[in-house]
C-alpha cells in the first residue's frame, strides 16, 4: 500500500529551490504560516508519542484556533451557501482579493464568532441558520423590495431554489416508498442504460449492478466513478468528478426533461408510487390525489387540482382502454394512476425549494 511517514523526529533541511530547479537547492526555510495573516515563525513541539516532527499537528492547530481569521468564515458560508443556494460571500472557495465581498459582512463574523463559541458544532450552526428569520422568510415578489435590492443581497425573501441532484433522487425513492434508509458500509451501483455504458472504452467494466434493496439507498452512497456516472445525477448538475466544485451549476437542457418523462428509473419510481397509493387508501381516486400531494408535496391539493387531476385520470383510463396493449388495457385505472405519479414526480413544485 502506498503511503507517506514522517521520518523522524528531526527532519531534513527545506530549501527554496533556484529558479525551482530541485537540484539547485537555495536559502534553508523554516516552518511557518500563511505570511499574509500570521507571519511568525511556526512554533514546533515534537510528540513525546510519535516519531514525528509534530509540524502537521502544528499547521491543523493553527488553522483550528478560535481567533483564526479564515478557517470559521470560511466553513460557516459554506453551510449557508448549502441553505440559501448563495453564500454570503459568493465565491466560496476565494476569500481573497480577486474573489467577491461579502454582502453582509456582520452577519458573516456573527455566524463565525458563534460557530467557535458553541464548539465548533455544525448542528448548532444549522439550527441557527434554519430557524433565523431570513431562513422562514416567504418567496413572493415585492416590487418595491425588488427596486432596492434586485439581486435580494440581502434577504428581504427567500429565493426559490431548485434542490441538487442527490436530495431530488432521494426524495423520489422517499415518495414511492422504496428508498432504503440503512446508512454506512460499500458504495452501491444502481443499474445504468446499456446506452450510457456503450460509451466506455469497456462497456460495464468496473459496474457491477446491486441488487434492487442496496441501489435503493441514498444517493450519498453511489459510486463515484470518475468515468461514468449515474445519468439521473449526472443530468441535474451534480458534482464533476475531475475537478473542485465549489458551487454547483444549475442548468434547464431538453435532455433533464427527457431522461425525467421517458427514463426507466422514473418509470419505475411512478409504477411503485401508484401501487403505494392504492395500498395505502385503495381505489377512490379522490383520496388517491390527496395522498399523492401530501407525500410529494406536503400539503393538501386544492379543489381545482382535485378536479383537474381526476380529469386527467378519466382521460388516461380512456386512452389506455385505446391501446393495443392487452395487458394495460385489462387495468386501466391502474395504468392512469401510475401516468398521474409520474407528472407529480416531474412537477416543478417537487423539486424547488420555495
Amino acid at each position: 500500500t502506498l503511503g507517506l511517514t514522517d521520518s523522524g523526529l528531526n527532519p531534513p533541511p527545506t530549501h527554496l529551490m533556484v529558479r525551482g530547479d530541485a537540484h539547485r537547492p537555495g536559502t534553508a526555510v523554516e516552518p511557518g504560516f500563511l505570511s499574509a495573516l500570521d507571519d511568525r515563525t511556526a512554533s514546533v513541539s515534537p510528540p513525546t508519542s510519535a516519531k514525528s516532527t509534530g509540524r502537521r499537528l502544528a499547521l491543523a492547530r493553527w488553522i483550528a484556533r478560535g481567533d483564526h481569521p479564515l478557517t470559521a468564515r470560511v466553513i460557516v458560508n459554506r453551510v449557508w451557501q448549502g441553505h440559501f443556494g448563495q453564500g454570503i460571500v459568493a465565491t466560496p472557495s476565494d476569500f481573497g482579493s480577486m474573489g467577491d465581498e461579502p454582502t453582509n459582512p456582520a452577519l458573516l463574523d456573527w455566524l463565525a464568532s458563534e460557530f467557535v463559541a458553541r464548539g465548533w458544532s455544525l448542528k448548532s450552526l444549522h439550527r441557527i441558520i434554519v430557524t433565523s428569520d431570513a431562513y422562514r422568510r416567504s418567496s413572493p415578489w415585492k416590487a418595491e423590495n425588488a427596486d432596492a435590492d434586485p439581486t435580494n443581497a440581502r434577504l428581504w425573501r427567500f429565493s426559490p431554489r431548485r434542490l441538487e441532484a442527490e436530495p431530488i433522487r432521494d426524495a423520489i425513492l422517499a415518495v414511492s416508498g422504496t428508498l432504503n434508509p440503512e446508512m454506512g458500509g460499500p458504495s452501491v451501483m444502481p443499474e445504468i442504460d446499456a446506452a450510457v455504458l456503450a460509451g466506455q472504452s469497456r462497456p460495464g467494466n468496473g459496474w457491477s449492478v446491486s441488487k434492487t434493496s442496496e441501489a435503493s439507498r441514498r444517493s450519498v452512497y453511489v459510486l463515484a466513478k470518475r468515468t461514468l456516472g449515474l445519468p439521473e445525477l449526472d443530468l441535474l448538475d451534480a458534482a464533476d468528478k475531475n475537478e473542485p466544485c465549489p458551487k454547483r451549476a444549475v442548468t434547464t437542457t431538453a435532455p433533464q426533461a427527457l431522461t425525467l418523462l421517458n427514463g426507466k428509473f422514473m418509470h419505475e419510481q411512478a409504477s411503485h408510487f401508484a401501487e403505494r397509493l392504492a395500498r395505502e387508501v385503495g381505489d377512490d381516486a379522490i383520496r388517491q390525489v390527496q395522498l399523492a400531494f401530501v407525500l410529494a408535496f406536503n400539503r393538501e391539493p386544492g379543489q381545482v387540482q382535485i378536479e383537474d387531476s381526476l380529469a386527467f385520470l378519466q382521460e388516461q383510463a380512456r386512452l389506455v382502454r385505446g391501446r393495443s396493449d392487452e395487458k394495460a388495457r385489462s387495468r386501466p385505472e391502474a395504468e392512469a394512476l401510475r401516468a398521474f405519479c409520474l407528472v407529480i414526480l416531474n412537477a416543478n413544485e417537487f423539486v424547488t425549494i420555495d
